[in-house]
């Protein structure tokens, strides 16, 4: 587990380096996952979320084809609320972006899910994993939020 620290630092300083918000807003929460259609087994559905310096893990790991329910408990791996208490913030140019990027898991690819909460106004993303349907300004983020959730698997 303490292997995965740097990877979490790194997703950390990417996101906190390489991006800027739409506006100066609270970040209330940060939900971020990936899932597969085709597929069976615990791990074709992870979600993970941040918030006020904690992390917790969906226990419903729902398909995200239209509304998603969530049920969030306290995530019990190796991991200390101190190291996720930093602001993260999207690239302002997704603001600006639908909610579907890319097709995602349209041929088995699977998809990234995201989520943000600024000051209540929450917004959502599935973006494709196929770094050639998506934005090149998406490439570093997406990378990150896989190189997190393989940490925290």
């Amino acid at each position: 587990m303490k292997k995965k620290f740097p990877l979490i630092i790194v997703f950390i300083c990417l996101i906190a380096a390489g991006c800027k918000a739409e506006s100066p807003g609270t970040t209330d929460y940060i939900i971020f996952g990936d899932f597969y259609g085709m597929c069976s087994g615990s791990s074709c559905v992870d979600y993970y979320k941040i918030e006020n310096g904690s992390i917790f893990k969906d226990q419903l790991d729902e398909y995200p084809d239209g509304s998603i329910n969530h049920n969030f408990t306290v995530y019990t791996g190796g991991y200390t609320s101190s190291m996720l208490d930093v602001s993260t913030e999207l690239p302002s140019g997704i603001y600006s972006e639908g909610e579907i990027i890319g097709m995602p898991d349209a041929y088995d690819q699977g998809g990234l899910y995201i989520e943000i909460s600024d000051n209540g106004n929450i917004q959502n993303w599935r973006i494709d994993k196929d770094h050639n349907n998506v934005p090149p300004y998406l490439h570093t983020l997406c990378d990150s939020v896989e190189h997190y959730l393989s940490a925290l698997d």
